[in-house]
């Protein structure tokens, strides 16, 4: 995979380099972005040479309806009253059991 090198940026602490941030363009980034495997080997490639590669990285093709995932409900919490708010003890018991 080809890289563009934009910047490097030099973070200094009493005149001794501390840290470097590269910036760099990904060429092909998009077909990457795409492929969860190759997103996660390319992170960890750089990290065994001393980079941490951060910003987009994967993109899901097929992604799921955050709400359906969460399993939220349709009205929006601010119309909801306290009864559908605070159910009671039982209830967060349950919730926490489930969690635990």
């Amino acid at each position: 995979m080809s890289r563009s090198y934009l910047r490097a940026i030099y973070l200094r602490l009493a005149g001794v380099v501390m840290l470097v941030i590269v910036l760099a363009l990904l060429g092909g980034a998009w077909g990457f972005a795409a492929d969860r495997i190759a997103a996660m080997t390319y992170v960890q490639s750089r990290y065994a040479v001393g980079e941490i590669v951060t910003g987009l990285l994967h993109v899901d093709p097929d992604p799921e309806d955050l709400h359906a995932h969460l399993n939220t409900i349709d009205q929006p919490f601010n119309r909801l009253g306290e009864k559908e708010l605070c159910p009671g003890a039982a209830a967060l018991d349950k919730f926490n059991a489930a969690h635990r």
